[in-house]
């Protein structure tokens, strides 16, 4: 079940890739306009950091009082899958793209949440 995070932070370092080095080429393939630098590069570095919490919390077995993190994290990723839907209808977010982020963060925020009710009557989770 801990695979779940680290599904989770290759997902995340994909993502914060591809937006701190291949900006140029991401934007390319989805077929959408550079806006400013510093967002994309925002973006990238704030999924990086996402991405080395969850190694961690793959690397070091959770405990029960962190499963307000792991619900926290959920919400996280419910919200960009919501905002990929809102950025799709209304600020020309390119289809593909958000099929891609909104659809994988938000079958990593259905793990995260399956993940605290697995695990919710144990000692220790993960």
């Amino acid at each position: 079940m801990r695979y779940i995070f680290l599904f989770a932070a290759l997902v995340n370092f994909w993502g914060g890739i591809n937006n701190l080095i291949f900006y140029n080429k991401t934007a390319q393939f989805y077929h959408y306009p550079i806006g400013n630098i510093w967002e994309t590069l925002n973006f990238g570095g704030i999924a990086i950091v996402f991405g080395v919490i969850y190694l961690s919390f793959f690397i070091h077995r959770a405990t029960k009082d962190m499963y307000y993190l792991i619900i926290i994290f959920a919400i996280g990723k419910f919200w960009i899958f919501v905002s990929c839907i809102i950025s799709y209808y209304h600020f020309n977010m390119p289809l593909l793209l958000a099929i891609i982020m909104g659809g994988t963060d938000l079958l990593i925020g259905i793990l995260f949440i399956f993940y605290v009710f697995y695990y919710r009557n144990k000692s220790i989770i993960g």
